[in-house]
């Protein structure tokens, strides 16, 4: 065998038997810097996420807004249902992104329609599971969910509860 022919997948250029100093130089290739239109569209992003950044503060719901609307849950139990639902993310090993997202919801939701004390708990864990099905590439199995409410709703009614919008004139049954 020839010593100085290179190994068989050796990469072209290098052979042992030469050695990495007869490898021509690597050269630093000078980067002319972005091109206009790369800072127009960079720049028309940062545009667009600033808009976007200004609707959400100006619609965010107030918790003034939210104990206007409410009749029976009021700001401690929205607390307590937080914390659970960190809880319940912990559980799930889900994104804290889920849980920011899952807590919107409630918000948004608390500020537009009155919950019953008792489908509280049920909002809260729909919107959680609602947002995993958008940030998490395997969002928890409904029944799972369930289980971390003791199996106290069905599945027909987290599913209801789902496809109820703030905006629509019924509210959850209690």
């Amino acid at each position: 065998m020839d010593k100085l022919a290179p190994k068989r997948g050796a990469s072209p250029g290098y052979s042992p038997a030469y050695g990495p100093e007869l490898l021509p130089p690597l050269r630093r290739v000078q980067s002319a810097g972005p091109v206009a239109s790369d800072k127009c569209e960079q720049q028309t992003t940062w545009d667009d996420l600033e808009h976007w950044r200004g609707r959400e503060e100006a619609h965010r719901p107030s918790a003034d807004g939210i104990a206007a609307v409410q009749l029976e849950v009021t700001t401690s139990m929205r607390r307590m249902l937080v914390d659970w639902l960190g809880e319940v993310r912990d559980e799930f090993r889900l994104h804290t992104e889920t849980l920011f997202l899952a807590v919107a919801y409630l918000d948004r939701y608390l500020a537009a329609k009155s919950v019953p004390r008792g489908r509280f708990q049920l909002l809260g864990l729909t919107c959680l599971w609602v947002a995993a099905k958008f940030e998490e590439v395997y969002p928890p199995p409904l029944k799972s969910c369930l289980a971390m409410a003791e199996n106290m709703y069905t599945a027909d009614e987290m599913r209801a509860c789902e496809k109820e919008h703030p905006s629509r004139p019924s509210q959850p049954r209690g």
